[in-house]
């Protein structure tokens, strides 16, 4: 099984930006990363969470659902791979998907 096309990056690219990225973060590399990107990335799931109960429950517009799912999930996406990257884990080296 392959993983869908979305946009011209692999996964290695992708956690080589989120490098980049992060290296701005005051807790990269510190004994507070870990913390801090874990309960990020679990504030984040609870946004799509949040997303997705709004949308089944008919509180959102329907015409939104998609680009605001989209958008955190990404933001989860980067949360998941600063934490893996603060354990010194690639995210798409253990996955069969990758």
């Amino acid at each position: 099984m392959t993983s869908p096309k979305i946009c011209q990056i692999t996964p290695k690219e992708y956690q080589d930006e989120i490098v980049k990225i992060s290296k701005h973060y005051p807790t990269f590399g510190t004994d507070k990363a870990l913390p801090t990107y874990s309960a990020g990335l679990s504030e984040e799931v609870g946004e799509v969470m949040g997303i997705i109960k709004r949308h089944f429950r008919g509180d959102a517009k329907p015409e939104n659902f998609k680009e605001n799912l989209t958008k955190e999930l990404v933001v989860c996406q980067g949360k998941f791979a600063r934490l893996n990257l603060d354990i010194n884990a690639a995210f798409f080296d253990v996955h069969p998907w990758f």
